[in-house]
């Protein structure tokens, strides 16, 4: 994957070889590198880039694998590095004839906008693909509550979940759970509904 400016200029960039052991290169900066962790083994991976001016990082199935700052330390490739890594991202694109792995990709852009909850009102979610996040400013020991329901496509209740403000936080699964303290490590019997 490179990245580039509005320009399409080089601004960096990332490549993954899954040779024996799998390595990796920072481009415009690195030399091939082994991974220093283990990456999971699933056949089916989901890898995750984000980049600040100078900063990459890469997760596969949410484990940290790559988190490079370039510099003249790490850059022992590009002498050169800062004419690349100190422009602006504003595109990234997968090579022609180098990317043979990537099967699809998706976006996920943060949003500054944070929008009214819709309080009574169905809204549409693939919460398998796009997360759901909520700001709250309520304070523990209010007993205010965060209350949400999942409906699927017939608009039957599919699950939920309850979440209220008292001293010590509580949680709860509609239709499967009554009100219980967060656990700070979560048993195989407690994960499942009674």
């Amino acid at each position: 994957m490179v990245f580039q400016n509005k320009e399409g200029k080089e601004s960096g960039g990332v490549f993954i070889k899954f040779s024996n052991p799998p390595q990796y290169m920072i481009g415009w900066c690195s030399q091939w590198k082994p991974f220093s962790v283990e990456f999971p083994t699933a056949v089916d991976k989901i890898w995750r880039f984000s980049k600040t001016k100078e900063t990459v990082q890469v997760t596969c199935n949410e484990v940290g694998v790559i988190n490079s700052t370039a510099s003249d330390e790490s850059c022992d490739r590009w002498p050169n590095w800062r004419y690349y890594w100190e422009r602006e991202t504003d595109r990234v694109k997968f090579t022609k004839h180098l990317d043979k792995a990537s099967d699809h990709y998706r976006i996920q852009l943060p949003t500054e906008n944070w929008a009214p909850i819709p309080r009574g009102f169905r809204f549409d979610l693939d919460l398998q693909r796009v997360p759901l996040e909520i700001s709250t400013n309520s304070e523990l020991g209010s007993n205010d509550r965060i209350s949400l329901l999942f409906y699927d496509q017939h608009k039957n209740i599919s699950g939920g979940l309850a979440i209220k403000f008292s001293t010590k936080p509580r949680f709860s699964v509609p239709y499967c759970s009554r009100m219980s303290d967060f656990p700070w490590r979560l048993s195989k019997s407690s994960a499942k509904c009674r």
